[in-house]
C-alpha cells in the first residue's frame, strides 16, 4: 500500500492552521468545537473516505472515541463557509 501524502499537504484544501476551530488536538475521546452558528460537521479519514456526518447540532462537544487511532480531516460548514483542520485522534 502506498501512502499518499497530498492528503496531509495539499494546499487548495484550505486549512485552518491558525485559526483552529476545535480543541485539544491531538484528541482521545472528544473534541470540542469553538466556532457559532455551524451547519454541518464531516470527518474524513486519510483515504478520504467519509467516516462521520452530522449535518445540524447544537452541542460543542462531539464524541470520538468511536474512531481509530489515526490522522482525519475535519470539515465544518459554518455561515456559507467552509472550514478544514487535521485532528489527530489517540
Amino acid at each position: 500500500m502506498r501512502y499518499d501524502d497530498q492528503f496531509l499537504s495539499n494546499p487548495e484544501i484550505g486549512f485552518a492552521e491558525n485559526n483552529q476551530f476545535f480543541y485539544p488536538n491531538p484528541a482521545s475521546d472528544a473534541i470540542h468545537l469553538k466556532i457559532d452558528n455551524h451547519q454541518g460537521l464531516r470527518i474524513y479519514n486519510t483515504l478520504g473516505d467519509l467516516v462521520f456526518e452530522q449535518n445540524a447540532f447544537t452541542s460543542e462537544k462531539l464524541n470520538i472515541d468511536f474512531l481509530p487511532v489515526g490522522m482525519y480531516l475535519v470539515e465544518v460548514q459554518s455561515e456559507g463557509e467552509r472550514l478544514n483542520a487535521k485532528l489527530l485522534k489517540y
